[in-house]
């Protein structure tokens, strides 16, 4: 594509034919990663927790509360891990990526 015009205009090679194709792939990768996130949650929940002491009668109340510590600091980095996978897909542009042929600039 050659400009030969006085008009500067901005372009970029996408994916997707339409911006509801694009919204529906979004949709189909943000559903995909709730499916994994769930999956994980529900590990970490169904995970026992083993203190690297053993245990005994007088410090049980404490290592129920490093066990749940520990618990709780796994769910809320599997939380921060979504969090920032979801922002991924939706700040990517969606440009147009193939293994056998490139486009280049994918946009300008």
């Amino acid at each position: 594509i050659l400009n030969e015009s006085d008009i500067p205009i901005e372009f970029n090679w996408k994916t997707f034919r339409s911006k509801k194709e694009e919204t529906e792939e979004r949709n189909r990768l943000h559903n995909d990663l709730n499916k994994l996130e769930a999956l994980e949650r529900h590990e970490i929940e169904m995970q026992t927790y083993e203190n690297d002491y053993p245990e005994n009668k007088e410090d049980s109340g404490r290592n129920e509360i490093t066990k749940s510590f520990k618990k709780e600091t796994d769910l809320s980095m599997l939380t921060k891990k979504f969090q920032q996978r979801h922002a991924t897909v939706e700040s990517n542009d969606m440009l147009f990526v193939d293994q056998n042929f490139s486009i280049s600039p994918s946009s300008g």
